[in-house]
């Protein structure tokens, strides 16, 4: 009964994410490119007499996108692939014409997926990036490893690794 219902669940979960990525929006109607820099404005009012970290006093916003961090182990059936590996990126929002001297203060978005599925360049994490940055925020979005083990085999072991 257990194999049943991991199956199930895995086809319940492949048949969503299919669905989801299909369904995705075009991202560079948001202003996203998907490996440059860029500018984005007008997502909130700015309020230059407004309060840093509380109130949007940047109007614009510069991002670069897909900066290599690191990389991942490639793991199918729980045995990892030796030799291949899961590249692993991060996105950097900072606010426009900020000219704060000194260390500033850094958001690390990472996307809610349960390590299953997501993305950094989810709209809703583009925003929130964008949205924190307007404030003063230096945010950054990373990927994490994906996998499907935890559908398949939902054990302490595949969880931890």
């Amino acid at each position: 009964m257990k194999k049943i219902y991991t199956i199930s669940l895995f086809l319940a979960f492949l048949s969503f994410n299919l669905q989801a990525q299909l369904t995705l929006p075009d991202l560079s109607a948001l202003g996203v490119p998907l490996d440059s820099s860029s500018i984005t404005d007008g997502l909130l009012t700015p309020d230059p007499t407004g309060e840093r970290y509380k109130d949007p006093v940047f109007s614009q916003v510069v991002y670069t996108t897909g900066i290599p961090y690191g990389a991942g182990q490639v793991i199918v059936d729980s045995i990892i692939i030796p030799g291949q590996v899961y590249p692993l990126a991060l996105d950097v929002y900072q606010p426009l014409g900020d000219f704060l001297s000194g260390p500033r203060p850094v958001i690390v978005l990472a996307f809610g997926g349960s390590f299953v599925y997501g993305a950094r360049v989810s709209p809703d994490i583009v925003q929130l990036c964008s949205r924190f940055a307007q404030l003063g925020y230096v945010t950054v979005s990373i990927d994490y490893r994906l996998t499907d083990e935890l559908l398949i085999n939902p054990t302490h072991d595949n969880a931890y690794r």
